[in-house]
């Protein structure tokens, strides 16, 4: 009975032992790469998000423009490529 208890006891103790090493790790790692980004690669993210924006933005008013003209075939006029 009292090895039961005794091995009872030491499974506590170990499951403790490996959850505080977790809790440390987590802690270690957070610590590390917890920290704010540069700043350089938060306004490169930034630039890439407003371009996407407003390329899609600028897609749209195409589309709603030649469906609104119903004639927006390509044609080429002096050299360069324009909507007819």
């Amino acid at each position: 009975m009292l090895d039961l208890l005794a091995l009872a006891r030491l499974s506590e103790l170990s499951g403790r032992k490996d959850k505080e090493r977790c809790r440390r790790d987590e802690d270690a790692f957070y610590e590390e790469f917890g920290a704010d980004p540069p700043a350089l690669i938060v306004a490169f993210g930034r630039a890439l998000s407003f371009i996407a924006r407003r390329r899609a933005t600028g897609h749209a008013q195409k589309v709603a423009h030649c469906q609104a003209e119903g004639n927006c075939r390509p044609a080429v006029q002096n050299g360069a490529l324009t909507r007819v």
